[in-house]
Protein backbone atom coordinates (compact mmCIF):
# COMPACT_ATOMS: atom_id res chain seq x y z
CA UNK A 1 0.00 0.00 0.00
CA UNK A 2 2.60 2.29 0.68
CA UNK A 3 6.22 3.37 -0.85
CA UNK A 4 9.32 1.43 0.23
CA UNK A 5 11.15 3.81 1.51
CA UNK A 6 8.25 4.87 4.32
CA UNK A 7 9.20 5.35 7.49
CA UNK A 8 12.31 7.57 7.16
CA UNK A 9 11.39 10.33 9.02
CA UNK A 10 10.45 12.30 5.68
CA UNK A 11 6.72 12.58 3.99
CA UNK A 12 6.28 10.24 0.59
CA UNK A 13 3.55 10.92 -1.98
CA UNK A 14 1.32 8.24 -3.41
CA UNK A 15 -1.74 8.55 -5.65
CA UNK A 16 -4.80 6.29 -4.55
CA UNK A 17 -5.39 5.51 -8.01
CA UNK A 18 -9.16 4.57 -7.73
CA UNK A 19 -10.23 8.11 -6.54
CA UNK A 20 -7.65 10.39 -8.64
CA UNK A 21 -6.51 11.79 -4.86
CA UNK A 22 -2.85 12.48 -4.31
CA UNK A 23 -1.62 11.89 -0.65
CA UNK A 24 1.20 13.32 1.16
CA UNK A 25 1.97 11.01 4.52
CA UNK A 26 4.47 9.45 7.10
CA UNK A 27 3.92 5.76 8.00
CA UNK A 28 5.23 4.89 11.50
CA UNK A 29 5.14 1.20 12.27
CA UNK A 30 5.11 1.73 16.09
CA UNK A 31 2.18 4.28 15.95
CA UNK A 32 -1.68 3.82 17.21
CA UNK A 33 -3.29 6.38 15.97
CA UNK A 34 -3.83 7.91 12.30
CA UNK A 35 -4.49 12.14 11.79
CA UNK A 36 -5.79 12.92 8.53
CA UNK A 37 -5.29 16.40 7.82
CA UNK A 38 -7.98 18.37 5.65
CA UNK A 39 -6.76 21.99 3.93
CA UNK A 40 -8.67 25.03 3.48
CA UNK A 41 -10.19 26.60 0.45
CA UNK A 42 -7.44 27.29 -2.82
CA UNK A 43 -4.98 25.51 -0.44
CA UNK A 44 -3.50 21.55 -1.07
CA UNK A 45 -1.12 19.72 1.34
CA UNK A 46 1.10 21.77 1.13
CA UNK A 47 -0.10 24.37 3.74
CA UNK A 48 -0.44 21.87 6.31
CA UNK A 49 3.23 20.39 6.06
CA UNK A 50 4.53 21.95 9.08
CA UNK A 51 3.14 19.18 11.15
CA UNK A 52 5.77 17.41 9.76
CA UNK A 53 8.82 19.37 11.67
CA UNK A 54 6.61 18.51 14.79
CA UNK A 55 6.85 15.17 17.48
CA UNK A 56 3.15 14.53 16.27
CA UNK A 57 5.09 13.14 12.85
CA UNK A 58 6.67 10.74 15.41
CA UNK A 59 3.63 9.63 17.00
CA UNK A 60 0.62 9.22 14.35
CA UNK A 61 0.38 8.05 10.65
CA UNK A 62 -0.11 11.16 9.21
CA UNK A 63 -1.95 11.78 6.07
CA UNK A 64 -2.62 15.00 4.09
CA UNK A 65 -4.43 14.47 0.97
CA UNK A 66 -5.45 17.32 -1.31
CA UNK A 67 -8.77 17.77 -2.75
CA UNK A 68 -9.85 17.35 -5.68
CA UNK A 69 -8.75 20.19 -8.49
CA UNK A 70 -6.12 21.45 -5.69
CA UNK A 71 -2.57 20.07 -5.35
CA UNK A 72 -1.85 17.13 -7.50
CA UNK A 73 -5.78 15.33 -7.28
CA UNK A 74 -7.87 14.62 -10.68
CA UNK A 75 -10.81 16.71 -10.52
CA UNK A 76 -14.53 14.79 -11.36
CA UNK A 77 -17.39 17.11 -11.54
CA UNK A 78 -19.18 15.37 -9.20
CA UNK A 79 -16.92 16.98 -6.95
CA UNK A 80 -18.38 20.54 -7.22
CA UNK A 81 -21.03 18.97 -4.64
CA UNK A 82 -18.59 19.10 -1.02
CA UNK A 83 -20.77 16.09 -0.11
CA UNK A 84 -18.89 14.08 -2.11
CA UNK A 85 -15.86 15.29 -1.05
CA UNK A 86 -17.05 14.19 2.50
CA UNK A 87 -17.92 10.39 0.92
CA UNK A 88 -14.43 10.44 -1.05
CA UNK A 89 -12.49 10.97 2.37
CA UNK A 90 -14.64 8.60 3.64
CA UNK A 91 -13.43 6.01 1.20
CA UNK A 92 -10.17 7.34 1.65
CA UNK A 93 -10.10 6.72 4.89
CA UNK A 94 -11.87 3.31 4.92
CA UNK A 95 -8.71 2.18 2.13
CA UNK A 96 -5.84 3.50 4.68
CA UNK A 97 -6.98 4.11 8.07
CA UNK A 98 -9.49 1.33 8.50
CA UNK A 99 -10.42 0.29 12.20
CA UNK A 100 -7.58 2.46 13.64
CA UNK A 101 -8.15 5.57 16.66
CA UNK A 102 -8.36 8.75 14.17
CA UNK A 103 -7.85 12.47 14.60
CA UNK A 104 -9.07 14.77 12.29
CA UNK A 105 -7.79 18.36 11.77
CA UNK A 106 -9.45 20.69 9.75
CA UNK A 107 -8.63 24.22 7.73
CA UNK A 108 -11.42 26.57 6.82
CA UNK A 109 -13.49 25.37 4.04
CA UNK A 110 -11.89 21.82 5.34
CA UNK A 111 -12.83 22.32 8.82
CA UNK A 112 -16.56 22.29 7.62
CA UNK A 113 -16.01 19.37 5.22
CA UNK A 114 -14.26 17.60 8.34
CA UNK A 115 -16.67 18.12 10.75
CA UNK A 116 -19.75 16.83 8.52
CA UNK A 117 -16.92 13.84 8.23
CA UNK A 118 -15.97 13.50 11.85
CA UNK A 119 -19.76 12.63 12.41
CA UNK A 120 -19.86 10.44 9.97
CA UNK A 121 -16.89 8.27 11.51
CA UNK A 122 -17.11 6.30 14.55
CA UNK A 123 -13.58 6.03 15.28
CA UNK A 124 -12.63 9.72 15.24
CA UNK A 125 -11.41 9.87 18.75
CA UNK A 126 -10.23 13.94 18.74
CA UNK A 127 -11.27 16.80 16.23
CA UNK A 128 -9.51 19.76 15.58
CA UNK A 129 -10.98 22.70 14.11
CA UNK A 130 -9.16 25.18 12.70
CA UNK A 131 -10.89 28.71 11.31
CA UNK A 132 -14.01 26.92 10.24
CA UNK A 133 -17.49 28.56 10.09
CA UNK A 134 -20.56 27.24 11.99
CA UNK A 135 -22.73 29.68 11.49
CA UNK A 136 -24.86 30.96 8.84
CA UNK A 137 -23.17 34.60 8.87
CA UNK A 138 -25.44 37.05 7.72
CA UNK A 139 -24.10 40.31 9.41
CA UNK A 140 -20.70 39.90 8.67
CA UNK A 141 -20.90 37.57 5.35
CA UNK A 142 -17.18 36.49 3.92
CA UNK A 143 -17.36 36.85 0.15
CA UNK A 144 -17.77 33.03 -0.13
CA UNK A 145 -21.52 33.31 1.14
CA UNK A 146 -22.07 35.93 -1.78
CA UNK A 147 -21.48 33.06 -4.52
CA UNK A 148 -25.66 32.59 -4.87
CA UNK A 149 -25.56 36.22 -6.12
CA UNK A 150 -23.92 35.23 -9.19
CA UNK A 151 -24.75 33.47 -12.06
CA UNK A 152 -21.19 33.74 -13.33
CA UNK A 153 -18.68 32.04 -12.20
CA UNK A 154 -15.70 34.47 -13.48
CA UNK A 155 -17.85 37.19 -12.13
CA UNK A 156 -17.90 36.08 -8.36
CA UNK A 157 -14.29 35.19 -8.62
CA UNK A 158 -13.75 39.21 -9.87
CA UNK A 159 -15.77 39.85 -7.15
CA UNK A 160 -13.63 38.06 -4.24
CA UNK A 161 -10.78 39.36 -5.95
CA UNK A 162 -11.69 43.26 -5.42
CA UNK A 163 -12.57 42.16 -2.02
CA UNK A 164 -9.24 41.27 -0.73
CA UNK A 165 -7.25 43.55 -3.23
CA UNK A 166 -6.70 45.93 -0.92
CA UNK A 167 -6.24 43.74 2.17
CA UNK A 168 -3.60 41.71 0.08
CA UNK A 169 -1.66 44.80 -0.20
CA UNK A 170 -0.47 45.05 3.23
CA UNK A 171 -1.22 42.02 4.60
CA UNK A 172 1.00 38.65 2.56
CA UNK A 173 -1.28 35.99 3.93
CA UNK A 174 -4.14 37.68 2.35
CA UNK A 175 -1.41 38.17 -0.94
CA UNK A 176 -1.10 34.61 -1.43
CA UNK A 177 -4.52 33.75 -0.94
CA UNK A 178 -5.81 36.00 -3.44
CA UNK A 179 -3.01 34.40 -6.28
CA UNK A 180 -4.21 31.00 -5.01
CA UNK A 181 -8.37 32.32 -5.94
CA UNK A 182 -6.65 33.39 -9.29
CA UNK A 183 -4.80 30.19 -10.13
CA UNK A 184 -7.86 28.36 -9.39
CA UNK A 185 -10.41 27.31 -11.30
CA UNK A 186 -13.43 29.47 -11.75
CA UNK A 187 -16.35 27.04 -11.55
CA UNK A 188 -14.35 25.12 -8.77
CA UNK A 189 -14.22 28.20 -6.66
CA UNK A 190 -17.96 29.30 -7.10
CA UNK A 191 -19.24 25.97 -7.00
CA UNK A 192 -17.89 25.20 -3.51
CA UNK A 193 -18.43 28.56 -1.92
CA UNK A 194 -22.02 27.82 -3.07
CA UNK A 195 -22.07 24.84 -1.49
CA UNK A 196 -20.25 25.40 1.46
CA UNK A 197 -23.18 28.68 1.98
CA UNK A 198 -25.96 25.71 1.54
CA UNK A 199 -24.56 23.45 3.99
CA UNK A 200 -24.05 26.49 6.68
CA UNK A 201 -27.61 27.33 5.97
CA UNK A 202 -29.45 26.78 9.88
CA UNK A 203 -26.77 27.05 11.13
CA UNK A 204 -26.35 22.82 10.23
CA UNK A 205 -22.52 22.78 10.58
CA UNK A 206 -22.76 23.93 14.34
CA UNK A 207 -25.37 21.63 15.15
CA UNK A 208 -23.19 18.61 13.51
CA UNK A 209 -19.85 20.31 15.78
CA UNK A 210 -22.01 20.11 18.93
CA UNK A 211 -23.21 16.80 19.10
CA UNK A 212 -19.92 15.19 18.11
CA UNK A 213 -19.39 12.25 20.56
CA UNK A 214 -15.06 12.38 20.01
CA UNK A 215 -13.48 15.35 22.27
CA UNK A 216 -12.92 18.66 20.04
CA UNK A 217 -11.33 21.48 20.04
CA UNK A 218 -11.38 25.21 17.73
CA UNK A 219 -8.44 26.74 17.51
CA UNK A 220 -8.25 30.32 15.92
CA UNK A 221 -5.96 33.27 15.45
CA UNK A 222 -6.38 36.48 17.28
CA UNK A 223 -7.43 38.95 14.27
CA UNK A 224 -10.64 36.91 11.90
CA UNK A 225 -12.90 35.81 13.23
CA UNK A 226 -16.89 37.20 12.32
CA UNK A 227 -18.10 38.84 15.06
CA UNK A 228 -21.07 36.46 15.03
CA UNK A 229 -19.18 33.69 14.63
CA UNK A 230 -16.51 34.78 17.83
CA UNK A 231 -19.77 35.84 19.41
CA UNK A 232 -21.40 32.30 18.99
CA UNK A 233 -17.69 30.67 19.92
CA UNK A 234 -18.30 32.50 23.44
CA UNK A 235 -21.88 31.89 24.02
CA UNK A 236 -21.37 27.86 23.27
CA UNK A 237 -18.52 27.72 25.57
CA UNK A 238 -16.75 25.66 22.95
CA UNK A 239 -13.20 24.86 24.25
CA UNK A 240 -11.08 26.72 21.95
CA UNK A 241 -7.39 28.22 21.74
CA UNK A 242 -6.50 31.69 19.96
CA UNK A 243 -3.26 31.82 18.70
CA UNK A 244 -2.02 35.37 19.11
CA UNK A 245 -0.99 37.79 16.13
CA UNK A 246 -2.23 35.36 13.87
CA UNK A 247 -5.01 35.72 10.99
CA UNK A 248 -7.04 32.95 9.24
CA UNK A 249 -3.79 31.19 8.52
CA UNK A 250 -2.36 30.43 11.94
CA UNK A 251 -0.64 27.52 10.75
CA UNK A 252 1.31 29.56 8.21
CA UNK A 253 1.21 33.21 10.34
CA UNK A 254 2.80 31.89 13.16
CA UNK A 255 3.75 28.27 12.14
CA UNK A 256 6.00 28.20 15.41
CA UNK A 257 3.51 28.63 17.90
CA UNK A 258 0.75 27.03 16.15
CA UNK A 259 2.15 23.49 15.88
CA UNK A 260 4.25 23.52 19.00
CA UNK A 261 0.07 23.91 20.28
CA UNK A 262 -1.09 21.06 18.14
CA UNK A 263 2.18 19.00 19.18
CA UNK A 264 0.86 19.59 22.92
CA UNK A 265 -2.57 19.16 22.46
CA UNK A 266 -1.54 15.16 20.92
CA UNK A 267 1.54 14.55 23.44
CA UNK A 268 -1.77 15.59 26.71
CA UNK A 269 -3.50 13.22 24.62
CA UNK A 270 -1.39 10.40 24.05
CA UNK A 271 -0.02 10.49 27.65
Amino acid sequence: MFKEHEGTGMPSEMLDENTGTNIVYLENHNANTDIWLIHGFTECSDSLKGIFDTSIAKQCNVFIPDLPGFGKSRFEEKYFDLNNIVTLLEQLISVYSSGRPLIILGHSLGATIATILTAKLDNVVLFLNVEGMLVEDDRDARSLTKASEFDDSVKFVEYMCSRLKTGAESNAFVKRYLENIKRSDPNIIHDWAKSSTELLAANHIDLLYKSLKCQKLYIHGEYTMSRLELEHLKKAEYERVIIKEAGHWPMLEQAGEFWKIISEILSEYHG
